[in-house]
């Protein structure tokens, strides 16, 4: 017996299949489309559509686990290459380990940054509900209480310039990524604004390649 993804997902769920949102529902057809979800798992599309906009996908019974798994995955992560990779378990250990660093110090900005806005959101809000704002002279008060907290911020997006990646990396402590980057896109940090990321980072990398060279002997 199979039930469209979109009921095997509330039943993996315990959750009534109408309070599946759309934008879930589509994340698991792209899982289905992008293989992340196995082939051995999905039967044959029928003819009928329960919606003229929307053709269920009939999933064998039995993987509640799996789907279960993966809704929580896509909620953790929203990086849908990140949670094939997990499901597929095609990760190395260091990429694994890597990754999971970066997750860590990425939630620990995030959570930094609402325990900066919660107190002043109520100040925010009436800021922003006020007419005719004058932007040029009336300041917005400013939900972080210091510029690296914007500026780690500013770099938890999945669409980011080549060197906003390698900012990342910086504030991050990655330092060998930072200079992995450097070196596999020299054009991109060849104009003045970008001179001075790329100083600091092959000071700072230069520094921390001498350490581990220095620590090599015990």
């Amino acid at each position: 017996m199979t039930k469209s993804i979109k009921k095997e997902t509330a039943i993996a769920l315990g959750i009534d299949h109408s309070l599946i949102p759309e934008r879930l529902r589509n994340r698991l057809n792209g899982y289905l489309d992008n293989g992340t979800i196995p082939r051995s798992m999905v039967n044959d599309v029928p003819h009928t559509s329960e919606s003229h906009k929307y053709t269920p996908r009939p999933i064998v019974d039995g993987n509640q686990v799996f789907l279960r798994n993966l809704v929580f995955l896509d909620t953790l992560f929203d990086d849908t290459k990140a949670v094939k990779r997990f499901i597929h378990n095609s990760y190395t250990h260091t990429e694994r380990e890597e990754f999971l660093n970066t997750f860590h110090r990425e939630s620990i900005a995030k959570l930094e940054l609402f325990k900066s806005l919660i107190p002043m959101l109520d100040s925010i809000l009436d800021f922003l509900e006020q007419d005719n704002i004058d932007w040029n002279v009336d300041e917005l008060p400013c939900p972080y209480t210091n510029t690296k907290l914007m500026v780690a911020n500013l770099s938890l997006k999945h669409d980011l310039s080549i060197y906003d990646q390698t900012l990342k990396y910086l504030l991050n402590q990655d330092l060998r990524n930072a200079h992995q980057l450097l070196q596999d896109n020299p054009e991109q940090f060849a104009n003045a604004d970008a001179i001075h990321l790329k100083t600091l980072i092959e000071q700072r990398y230069a520094e921390y390649s001498e350490y581990a060279e220095y620590l090599k002997n015990f």
